[in-house]
């Protein structure tokens, strides 16, 4: 049948959506289990691998985390490991 069988296609964005969500998952594990200090996540060049609509679900995604821990440190309900999220724009 070869590589691209019926269904088993899968576009390079779409790809890169499904690596970012598994990657978030296990470095949200590990902060949980106290095997990590902090987490520094950095896309470089979302434009090139995501939809912009897509990449405007990520950053919402990413900043919202990061808001909801700053809103737990504040609270003194945490004292869990700090998360940061950053974005790059095309000059």
């Amino acid at each position: 049948m070869g590589p691209y069988a019926a269904g088993a296609t899968v576009m390079l964005g779409t790809a890169n959506l499904i690596f970012l969500a598994l990657k978030s998952l296990e470095l949200d594990r590990l902060i949980e289990e106290g095997e990590r200090g902090y987490t520094f996540l950095a896309v470089e060049e979302p434009e090139a691998h995501l939809h912009p609509q897509v990449q405007r679900l990520v950053y919402r995604h990413f900043l919202e985390t990061v808001e909801e821990a700053d809103e737990d440190d504040d609270a003194g309900d945490s004292d869990e490991a700090r998360e940061m999220a950053a974005a790059t724009l095309p000059s």
